[in-house]
This record gives structure tokens, sequence and C-alpha cells, in this order.
């Protein structure tokens, strides 16, 4: 209750209550012991007194008792007996004679007792009684201290109230002026510390209060105050003056940027003019060069023409990486999102080092280990420019051995992670793409300014060896832009070893990348080198095949010579030509054997073969750098496979012979594609050219099966899809879309519309095989359509679209890869039909030979909608014939242009990528 008291009236600061409390309790505490020990002292003391009085007063009494006991007059005994008894503190009294017998006396309230009932308050005191020196008798008093007690608590009481009323009084006014003299000014002090410390105002002072050391102590703190003051005053007004400079500076070095961003802006718009005005010309001149290298020259001529071939080659390149930093600097360019091959872009960049291999007489190995998933979603054209640059500046710098381009897992990537082309629910891998070269090396001190801008390792390198110091700049921006990173190890005089790590997201694996007649194969393979060991283990184990892999002549004849039955080889690959060289027997051997498959990897132009007396054939040939792609084909050739292949996918299709199959395609080129591949697989075919083509022939005739174009003329796909549902009943006809995009959205309108599948152009026969023999009904149903049979009925002939059908001789020798056309990958699509193939080239060259024309009056006309519909018709062509890059270049116009903006150097790159496919296609053609 004082506590609370105090709280609410007189001390509201917590420290004052809570001196106060602890002083009246400490207080409190004392008095409580102080008086209790002093009661127990006072009444051991008054007990002591009582004791001494009563036995003085009995000896009293004994003293006047000693005469009557003496005389016999008992009766006066009595009565001093009885005037005794009448004190309060008398409890009884009793009188024995000499010989111990009981001669009066009396026990308050109770009867004669001689041993009476004593309590804790009573005593007994006994007295021997004399008289003359005569012992006459025994006196026992039995006295009470109660009625004592009580007295003394009846004053000790009041005292000790008094007493403690008293001391809090004391204690209180003791309080209070600790309070006042000391605990107040502290207080003081205290509070204007914590203002100023939450206000930061240091124009406070504490009020002065108290003497001596308090008043000096708070004169001490107002003293320090004052410094403080000033010396904050002097702070602000130094930082007013750095932020007016700061500002100043702030404003200036913004109209710098500015001035450097608006500078840097138009340089970039230059150089991007430029590169386009000197890229046009160069593209002529390259042209130009090409026609003039097949016509009939002198030697000196032919000499000329190359000089001027290389020399543009090298200044496009250079023009081409000034292009790119620009874009770069200008944050311009974009990280497209497409599906992609891994094995497509390491095939491509293979091919683009088919001339420098044989030229330098070194070899370029691919390495992919195993794990790394064979579809990914990301820019394969900017992961093929930084490959390029890599191992382009490893033959650069390496005259001798081999350059080892390895692919592996780096781990996955925690979902915080982001990358451009990832969506929510794909799993993102981290890939590491090493290029290992045996070169001149760099140094330590320069390997960290390698990524700058127009940096070489030292002054003599672009004079010896050429470049700008581009491409490792440009390199290092695409891996940043990529989400990726790049290192350098490298040891002067041993080489270097570039690493780049990027994050890709895993894409659905729509293909089946090995078809069913290389499983269990057997293969016997030679190679000197050790790095191309490893690649031909990796290679023949991806395509599902038993490998043996040998470095010598001798090993190799041991394995041959110890083949049991069962254990036969199928192929026997040699690793080089000079391999056919060797004076030992391997030669002998393969000519006592001509039953033997061999296929021989040389470079290019080491077609011919040495001499010997013996001799035997080669099966097929492969061309180093070796593509996976080349490979395949070159091994159905070597094993003869094409019947092989045939009944394969004849038994994996579950014999798709008689299976009636509407296609519905406007691009002739397509159309010619399908109707090969579809009639190789002995489907009945019929193809319309538009949707209500296709309508009108469902309505008429029956289909077990239709393959449907999204993107037609009038009506797309999706409608057409759509009616033959719903105003045609087809409900279980199987229909399956195709089409370039890969993207999810078209994948789900497919499906909203009532599409079954979904097949990706260019068409791969195994994918198109597995997809039929899965929608393949005909045990199931067998019509669906109550009209006649496709064989039966005679559609109308607007509704049809007449591809060419070919029946000619195969060029067995078609495999060499030409620049901007994969032709080994489109004749392997087409079953490793060549004469098709040739077919379908022809039939592209002739249709968009001068396509570009058409593709830049729409640009300049900003016509994005027609340029979209080309774009995409071309990338459907270019597919089916393997024109990689014009595929990419025409996918990539037609997005921007769905998106609302194409560049003109999008435009350049198609026109320079079409040139180039197109002067192959001369070659290929003989034009």
């Amino acid at each position: 209750m004082l506590k609370r008291i105090i709280k609410l009236q007189f001390f509201p600061d917590s420290y004052t209550k809570n001196f106060i409390a602890v002083s009246i309790l400490l207080t409190a505490i004392f008095l409580i012991v102080f008086n209790m020990l002093y009661y127990l002292f006072a009444i051991d003391q008054r007990i002591q007194n009582f004791i001494q009085n009563h036995t003085e007063h009995a000896q009293i009494l004994s003293t006047h008792l000693a005469t009557p006991l003496k005389e016999g007059r008992l009766e006066r005994a009595d009565k001093f007996i009885h005037e005794e008894l009448s004190h309060k503190s008398t409890s009884g009294l009793f009188l024995y004679d000499a010989d111990g017998a009981l001669i009066c006396g009396c026990y308050k309230n109770e009867d004669h007792e001689v041993v009476p009932p004593l309590d804790s308050s009573e005593y007994i005191i006994e007295l021997p009684i004399y008289h003359a020196d005569s012992h006459v008798g025994k006196l026992v008093s039995i006295v009470t201290f109660t009625p004592s007690h009580q007295h003394f608590l009846s004053l000790f009481i009041p005292s000790v109230f008094a007493n403690i009323v008293a001391s809090s009084m004391v204690v209180l006014m003791i309080i209070l002026l600790i309070v006042k003299t000391l605990l107040r000014p502290l207080r003081e002090l205290s509070d204007t510390a914590r203002r100023v410390r939450e206000e930061q105002t240091y124009s406070l002072r504490a009020k002065r209060e108290g003497m001596g050391e308090l008043a000096e102590l708070t004169d001490s703190f107002n003293s320090m105050l004052d410094h403080i003051e000033a010396h904050d005053m002097f702070l602000h007004s130094e930082s007013r003056n750095l932020e007016i400079e700061v500002l100043e500076r702030t404003l200036e070095l913004e109209k710098a940027t500015k001035e450097a961003e608006t500078a840097n802006s138009a340089k970039s718009e230059f150089i991007a003019s430029v590169s386009h005005e000197l890229r046009t010309p160069m593209n002529a001149i390259l042209g130009m060069t090409n026609m003039l290298q097949t016509t009939v020259l002198t030697n000196k001529q032919r000499e000329y023409a190359e000089i001027i071939a290389a020399s543009s080659q090298s200044l496009l390149h250079l023009i081409n990486g000034v292009l790119d930093l620009s874009k770069l600097e200008a944050k311009k360019l974009e990280i497209e999102e497409t599906n992609f091959i891994l094995r497509d872009v390491l095939d491509e960049l293979s091919i683009i080092f088919t001339e420098k291999v044989a030229v330098k007489e070194m070899d370029l190995v691919v390495i992919v280990d195993e794990g790394v998933p064979p579809v990914m979603r990301g820019d394969s054209f900017r992961l093929k420019q930084i490959l390029l640059n890599l191992v382009g500046n490893a033959f650069k710098f390496t005259d001798r051995g081999v350059i080892e381009l390895r692919v592996g897992m780096n781990g996955t990537v925690a979902k915080p992670i982001q990358i451009p082309h990832a969506r929510e629910n794909d799993e993102v891998v981290q890939l590491a793409f090493s290029v290992k070269d045996k070169g001149i090396g760099i140094a330590k001190e320069a390997q960290t300014k390698l990524f700058d801008t127009f940096v070489q390792a030292d002054g003599s390198t672009s004079r010896q060896y050429g470049g700008t110091g581009l491409g490792l700049s440009i390199v290092a921006e695409l891996v940043s832009l990529m989400k990726g990173s790049i290192t350098v190890e490298s040891t002067v005089g041993r080489g270097s070893t570039f690493t780049i790590v990027l994050p890709f997201a895993v894409a659905e694996d729509e293909r089946s990348y090995i078809l069913p007649v290389f499983t269990g194969w057997r293969v016997l393979v030679l190679e000197p080198s050790i790095a191309a060991r490893a690649m031909w283990r990796n290679l023949f184990a991806e395509l599902d095949m038993l490998v043996v892999v040998l470095g010598t002549e001798r090993q190799m004849l041991l394995q041959l010579e110890h083949q049991t039955q069962g254990t036969e080889f199928d192929l026997i690959v040699l690793g080089s030509k000079e391999l056919l060289d060797m004076t030992g027997g391997l030669v002998n051997y393969l000519c006592q054997h001509p039953e033997l498959k061999i296929l021989l990897a040389a470079r290019l132009g080491d077609e011919t073969l040495p001499k010997r007396e013996c001799d035997f054939t080669l099966t097929a040939f492969l061309r180093r750098p070796v593509t996976f792609a080349q490979l395949k084909l070159s091994i159905l050739r070597a094993l003869d496979s094409d019947k092989g292949v045939q009944s394969e996918l004849a038994s994996e299709a579950g014999s798709l012979e008689g299976l009636a199959v509407l296609v519905v395609e406007d691009n002739p080129i397509n159309q010619q594609v399908m109707r090969e591949i579809l009639e190789y697989l002995g489907v009945k075919v019929t193809i319309a050219k538009d949707g209500n083509s296709a309508i009108e022939l469902l309505s008429i005739c029956t289909y077990d099966l239709v393959l449907m174009d999204i993107q037609l003329p009038g009506m797309d796909g999706f409608t057409t899809t759509i009616r033959l549902r719903e105003e045609l009943e087809l409900s279980d006809l199987p229909v399956i879309a195709m089409t370039a995009h890969t993207l999810q959205e078209d994948r789900d309108r497919a499906a909203r519309a009532g599409m079954n599948g979904y097949l990706t152009k260019p068409v791969e026969l195994d994918a198109l095989v597995k997809l039929l023999k899965e929608y393949d009904l005909r045990e199931q149903k067998a019509v669906f359509s109550t009209e006649k049979e496709p064989s039966e009925c005679i559609p109308p002939k607007n509704t049809l679209s007449k591809a060419p059908h070919v029946d000619s001789e195969e060029n067995p020798a078609l495999l060499e890869n030409l620049p901007g056309l994969v032709v080994s990958e489109g004749v392997e699509r087409l079953s490793g039909k060549s004469h098709i193939y040739i077919l379908v080239v022809k039939t592209f060259y002739e249709t968009y030979a001068d396509v570009a024309e058409d593709i830049r009056a729409l640009f300049d006309a900003q016509d994005l909608v027609g340029l979209a519909g080309k774009a995409h018709t071309l990338a459907g062509a270019s597919g089916n014939i393997s024109a990689k890059d014009v595929f990419a270049c025409a996918e990539k116009i037609e997005k921007k242009a769905r998106a609302g903006h194409v560049d003109v150097a999008d435009i350049d790159a198609f026109e320079e990528a079409l040139k180039t496919a197109c002067l192959s296609m001369e070659r290929l053609l003989g034009l």
C-alpha cells in the first residue's frame, strides 16, 4: 500500500520509488528483528527478577512461620498461608514439618494436593524453615509468571508500536532528504542526458540543484554539453557545405554521364550503321569471289581469288565483332529462348573448323560427358558464338596437336537463381564447356586483362597471329549476359584451358536420337590420339553400341585375331589416314578379310588412299572433326543398313503399312519431305494445301490420322481442327500438330483446339514413327468416317497439292557438309536417301533463292505480320534441308516480328546466312 501511495502521488520516478521502497522495507525488517530480540531479552530478565523476588519473599515468609511452627500454633501458620495465596502470582503454598509431613497448604482453585500439575509459566520454590538453628519444617511455594507476563505485554506492545512509528518517521525524513539532496539532482542529470540522446539536441542544460559535489557534477555536465554543441554546430556547418559540394559534383557527373551516354549511343548507332553499310558490299565481294572460284582460272588467278576470299572473311569477322560489341555496349543484345539439341550446336561448330583442321593438320575433339541433357532451352546462337570464339582462338595460337572441347555437368541450380530462359517448374542445370589447347599459353600478368576490349596477351600477339582482341571481351560479355562465368588456366609454352559455366533449362526430350538398329553392334576403333579415344568411347556409348578403343596397330591385330564366334566386330573404325601407311600387318589383315566393314575418319583432302600391293575397300568415309550426325549416317552406310533400318523402323512402328494419313501443309518443300518420309514407311499419303481443303477432303474420304500444320493460309490449323471436331463430328480422329514453334503456349493452344499430339519441325523420322505408332488406332476402330477409303475416293483437284515423287538412284558419296548446309543431317532425316535430299534442296533453291528481297521489302514497309508469316514458312522449309543458319535467323525474325520489333541486323544476318546456304546448294546441285 505504501508503495502504491508513493508511486501514485509523490515519486513518479521509478528509481526514486525503488529506493524508497527498499529503504522502508529494510527499516521495517530491522525494527521487527530488533524488537523481537528486545522482547526475548526483556522476558528473560523479567523471569529472573520474578523468581528472585519470590524467592526473597518466600525466605521472609519462612522466617515468619518458624515461630508458629516451633510452638505448634498451626492456625497462625495457616493464616499466613492463606494471606500469601491472595497474591496473583502465587498458585500454591504448602508447609511441611521437619519430618516432611504436610501440615497445611493448598493449590489455588484446586483441591489440596502435594504435587500439583504445573504449566510452563509456573515455578516451585522450596525453602527450609529454621528456628534458632533448628530445622522445624519446609515451605514449598508455587508461583506463576502469567500475570506478570500479561502486565509486561500491556506495556511492551504500545512501546514497540511507538518505536516503529517514530523510527519510520525518522527514516522517511532521511529518505526525503536524500531524494531531495541527492537523487533528484542525479535524476535531473539522467533526464537531461536521455533527452540529449533521444532528441539529438545539444542545447539542453541540466538544472543546477543540490550542493557540493552534485552541483559541481551538474556544472561539469553542462560544460560538456557546451563543447558538444559547439562541435556539433561546426559539423553541421561542414556537412551542409559538403552536401552542397556533393550535389554540385553529382549534377556535373549526371551531365557528363548523359553526355557520355549520348555520345556512346551515337557511336553505337554509327558503328551499327557503318557495319551494315560495310557488310552489304562485303557480302557481294564474298559471293562473287566464291562464284569466281568455281570458274576456270589460272593458278595465279586462283591464288588472287583465294587471297581476296580470305581477306574478305577476316574483314567480315571484324565487322561482326564490332557490331556485337556495339550492341552489348548499347544494351540492345537480347538472349533468345528456344529449345535446341546440344549435339546439333556442337556438330555445326565442328563443321565450321573442318577446313582449319585440314590446313593445320590438327584435330578438334568434342566430348560430351555422360549425364548431359540432350535437349535444353536457351540461346543456342550465342552459345555457338561463344564456343566459336574460344575454339577459333585455340586454333589461332596452336600449331600442333589436338584442340579438345569437353561438355560436362557442373551441378544443378537452386530455384532462387533465375536465368533469362527459365520457367517456374524448369529443372536448371549448369553446363561446363572447356576448350583446351597446347598452344603458346598466356602469362599470369596478362590473364587479368585478357577479357578487356581490344586487349591481347602482348603487343606482339596481334602482329604475329592477327586479330583485334575483341573476341574474348565479347565472350565475357555474352557469358555475363547469360548468367554464367568464365575462367582461364594457362602456362606459357604449355597451352591454355578456357572454361565457361552456363545455366540452361532442361527441355523435354521430344526425339529419340538412337535408332534401334545401333543397339548392341560391336565396334573396334584404332585411334593413336588419347583425347580422340575418349571421344570415340563417348560417341559410340551414346549410340548404345559396344566399343573397344585401342591405341596401337599391334593391339588391334591381337584383338582381331582373337575374335571368337559371337564376338566378331561389326565395324572397324580407323582414326586417321596415316594408319594405312603403316608397314605392320594391319593392312595385310584387312586385305585378307574383305568381309570386314571399315570406316575411315580423315581430314578434308585425305580422301585419296595410298597405293599398295593388296587392296581392301573402305565401306564408308568420315570427315574429321567428327560430328554426331555424320557418324550416324556413316555407320548406316557402313553397315549397309537401309534395309536394316527399314525393318527396325517397321518393327518399332508396329507395321505402319497402309496407314491412311492426311498431311495439311502449305509449303511445297515440307509437303515433299513429308510425302517421301511417309511413303518410305508404307503410309498412304494425301496432301491438302490449306484448312478448307482439309475439311473438304475429310468430308468425303476416310483417314486414320491427320498431320496438321499450325500456320496455314486463311484458316489456321487450330481453327481447322475445331471445325473437323464440331462440324464433321470427327471427335476420335487423331490430329497431330506440326510447327517449328516450341513454346508451351502453342502446346496449350493445340490441346485446347483438340489436337492429340505435337510434332516439332523439322520432322525427325524416329519422332514421327513414334507418334504414328502411338495414334495408329486401326485395330481399335475401323473408321473415323462412313465414307470411302482414300484409295477409293477422288478428292477435288483444287484441294490437293501435288508434291513431286522421285524414284532415282541414290548418291552414296553425298556425305560432305557444306557451309550453312548440314548435308549429313538432312540425308539422315530422309532415311539416308540422298537423291530425295537433293530434290528437296533443288526445290528450296528454286523457291527461295531470291526470298531475301521479299524479307527486306516487308521489313522496310514494317509489315510485321507479313514478315512473321514469311519467316515462319522459311523456318520450316530451311529446317527440313538442315540449313541451320537460315533456320535460326528465320525463327528469330519470326519471333521478333510477332513481338513487334525487328532489328536491321537481323535482316542482314538472314541475308548473309541465305547467301551462304544458296552457294552451298549451287555447289551441291552442280549449278
